[in-house]
């Protein structure tokens, strides 16, 4: 009992304000500081479910960051496949186009394959989803011109596609990576001369008479001018 007392002795020291309404110290204490006491009290529960909020928010969070991942690695799983109908559909084009005869392009644009890629874009982050939609928008765009110059004499669209089908077969590429799980970032980069020129040799047939080479040859040097607005071509050898 003796430290309560002198405990108490010091609360009166400290809080007496020269009157007393209980004749008591504990009671008193309360009554001076009843406005106080009602605040701490209330804002007890009001920190409580503060708190249980913010814990509900963080679970929440964390559920739907796994299920954004479950999504990615659902909609990754498919695309290797995808882009491979892709890659083969460009190097048939290429082929037609580079021949300047689009009757040679037998196949049609695989919808289902931009439609995986279309379904994984929601789920990565901005230079992939950009790699994505450039891939899927550029290819609609290609389809138009070929239509285009499906209908009437390919002429100097020629040019135009060979660059068009080159720059969808490096989207293309860039996205295997990712689509393999080797790598969860892309960087969306311009395909410059250098690019463009070792993927169309890349696919280039030369396993043909000298006279077609060269022809062929001359094609491609003339569509990277165009584009490039004269920068000199790379040697392909």
């Amino acid at each position: 009992m003796a430290f309560f007392e002198k405990l108490g002795a010091i609360f009166k020291i400290v809080f007496d304000n020269g009157g007393t309404k209980y004749n008591n110290l504990w009671l008193d204490t309360a009554y001076d500081w009843q406005t106080l006491i009602t605040a701490v009290v209330a804002g007890v529960p009001a920190a409580i479910a503060a708190y249980l909020l913010w814990r509900q928010v963080a679970d929440q969070r964390k559920e739907n960051q796994r299920s954004r991942e479950q999504q990615q690695i659902a909609a990754r799983i498919k695309m290797p496949h995808a882009l491979a109908q892709l890659s083969e559909y460009w190097k048939h084009c290429f082929r037609a186009i580079i021949a300047e005869d689009l009757t040679k392009k037998t196949t049609t644009l695989p919808n289902d394959a931009l439609e995986v890629i279309m379904a994984a874009a929601p789920t990565v982050e901005t230079d992939t989803f950009e790699i994505m939609r450039t891939l899927v928008t550029e290819s609609q765009v290609f389809e138009s011109r070929l239509r285009s110059a499906q209908s009437r004499p390919i002429g100097n669209m020629t040019q135009t596609l060979v660059v068009d089908v080159a720059s969808l077969d490096i989207l293309t590429d860039s996205l295997y990576d990712f689509a393999r799980f080797e790598t969860n970032r892309l960087a969306m980069t311009q395909p410059d001369h250098q690019m463009l020129s070792h993927q169309i040799y890349k696919v280039l047939d030369f396993d043909d008479k000298q006279c077609a080479v060269e022809i062929k040859r001359l094609l491609v040097e003339s569509a990277l001018k165009r584009h490039f607005r004269a920068i000199p071509p790379v040697d392909s050898k």
